[in-house]
Formats: C-alpha cells, structure tokens, sequence
C-alpha cells in the first residue's frame, strides 16, 4: 500500500479527500492528517509516507515551505499541492520544488483519481523495470567475473564467448538506452575491480568509460593486450598443462598441489609464482573458483539434486560445498538455482 498524508487547514477537504481515496484509488491509505506544515513535517517523519497532498495557503507554515523541506528530507516522497483559483500562481511556482502535480479546489473524485492511480501505476512499472534491471547486472555481472578469468588466461574464444553473451542477456532485458548505459559502465567498472585486484594497475583502470557495449569489447581488448605485453604466455608450458589437468581433474577430491607440480619439471615454488602470474589465483583458489563455476553451471542445467552437484564437483562434504558456494556467489546453492532459474 502506498501511504499518504494530507495538509490542510479545512476539515472538510481532508475529510473529502480521505472519502476519495478510500473508495476510489486502491493500492493507497491515507496514514495521517495535519492542518498546517509544521504538523505535516512531524507527520512525515513519524509516517514516512509515499505521497503527500497539501494546501497552498496555510498558518504557520505555507505549502511551499512545507513542500521546500520535505524535498531537504527525501527525493523519493511524491508531492501534490492543491490550491483555488486565487492562488493557483503559488501552485505553478511550486512546481519548481518537484511536485508531481496539481489540484485545483472544490476536489472531485474524477481529478483526484486520476492523478494517484496514474501514480500508482506508475510506481509499479519503476518498480518492474528496477527489478528487471537488477536480474539482467546480477547475471551480467556473473558473466564478467568469467571474463575477468579469461582475460587473465588469455582465453580470446573465452573473451569471445561471454561478450556474446552480455550482449544477449542485455538485449533480452528490453532495457531502455540510458538504462543500457548505465548498465555498461557498471559492467566495466566490475571488470576494472576484478582484473586490478589480479594485480594489473593500467591508466585504463581510472580511465571514465565511454562507449557501451563496444566500449566494454574495447577494455576487454586493452586489458588482454595488457596482459599479454606483460608475461611471456606460452612459454611457461608447465602452467597451461597444469591447468588443462585441474580442468580434467577437478571432480577427484583429493586433487593437489603437490599432485600438479609432480607434472612438472620446476620446484613448488617457482610453480607457485608462475601460477600466481598466469591466473593471478594460487592453486586453492583457483581449484575452488573452478569448481563453483561448475557448480553454477550444472545448477541451471539440470534435475541434479544439490548434494549430487557437490560430489561432481569434487565436494562429497556437502556442508562444506554449501558454505563455500555461499562465500563465493552470495546465495546459497538452492537460492541460487531457485532465483537464477527465473530468467
């Protein structure tokens, strides 16, 4: 229900006016009436209601001040003034303070329910369309996390593939363009955090974005070339075989480090670095940040029960899968199959 105040110093109107909305504009509940300004800002601050209807002219405090401090306290409260003929310049100037609209004194129930359910169902469609916005960057956001990790490898068919598919999830959320801008430059700053904390600092990295979805190719290049400019890829073949052989291997729960570097021609040590380097992860992390990639994957893929997705995954410990996929995704396995399978 969407709470509204009234403000008028004549009984009557607020009487009529709560008469309108109660029979008239359903989804609204008229939670407090003031008779001057001053009752209205402590009404509003004890309320905290969606919309407040005011007079113009009033003792104590007028409806512009009124209106003037309610907008210091909060810009999401929707403001109606109402005012007679005499003053109705007093209603235009108000406009000035963001009022949503005005009424024009003696009220009738066609105006008034005109302007609050129009209202109301504006806020609906805000509401569904931040809704939509939210699903489309919590999946996107998802997709760059894989990004990052390919651009770190230097997968370019990776790169390729999940750029692909940022475009496709945003073009199947009917984002207007100022929503698909700001969606964007959300993205690469996600993506600047991630491949910073891998330890790449690039004038790129503090650069403002511009340019969309070719923009976000754009950075995605520039930190490919980056990366390769900076390591001698494909001369540390240890490395890549090594991890071909966690990509093989990863379901056997008792893989280990010292099981990789047995592959290998170099001591632990240097093994370590050189991962480090390459995938900007140590063994353990990227181990477990591959199986929860998986994980996500068999989630929204399949019937497979929770537990099962563990054991596949190379967790037979189910709690222990739980709480890690909870630290690594945010939700737990079961909330992320249920919220993610939505979409």
């Amino acid at each position: 229900m969407l709470k509204v105040i009234t403000v008028d110093d004549e009984r009557a109107v607020k009487q009529g006016l709560r008469k309108i909305i109660e029979l008239n504009c359903p989804g609204f509940t008229v939670v407090g009436e003031a008779e001057d300004g001053q009752e209205a800002l402590e009404l509003v601050d004890r309320c905290d209601p969606d919309v407040v209807i005011t007079d113009i002219m009033m003792p104590v405090m007028s409806g512009l001040e009124l209106i003037s401090r309610i907008r210091q306290r909060s810009e999401a409260i929707e403001l109606i003034v109402m005012s007679g003929y005499d003053d109705f310049k007093y209603a235009q100037e108000a406009l000035r303070y963001g009022v949503r609209d005005y009424l024009l004194k003696p009220m009738n129930v066609e105006a008034v329910s005109k302007l609050l359910n129009g209202l109301r169902d504006s806020q609906l469609r805000r509401s569904a369309d931040l809704e939509r916005y939210r699903s489309c960057l919590w999946e996107c956001t998802a997709i760059v996390e894989r990004l990052a990790d390919q651009l770190w490898q230097l997968d370019e068919a990776g790169k390729a593939r999940s750029l692909a598919a940022i475009a496709e999830r945003i073009g199947e959320a009917r984002l207007t363009d100022g929503e698909q801008a700001q969606l964007h430059g959300d993205l690469a700053a996600c993506l600047r955090r991630l491949i910073r904390e891998r330890g790449l600092e690039t004038q790129e990295t503090t650069r403002p974005f511009e340019g969309g979805a070719e923009g976000l190719g754009r950075l995605a290049g520039f930190y490919a070339d980056a990366i390769r400019s900076g390591r001698n890829w494909g001369q540390r073949s240890a490395i890549r075989a090594a991890l071909a052989y966690i990509h093989e291997r990863y379901p056997d729960p008792d893989l280990s480090l010292e099981e990789i570097v047995a592959l290998t021609d170099v001591s632990p040590a240097y093994f370590y670095k050189m991962m480090k380097e390459e995938t900007g992860r140590n063994f353990k992390t990227y181990l477990i940040e591959y199986r929860i990639a998986k994980a996500r994957e068999l989630l929204l893929g399949g019937d497979l029960k929770t537990y099962e997705i563990a054991e596949r995954v190379g967790y037979p410990d189910y709690p222990h899968f739980a709480k890690l996929f909870k630290k690594y995704v945010g939700l737990s396995p079961s909330d992320f199959r249920k919220n993610m399978g939505n979409y």
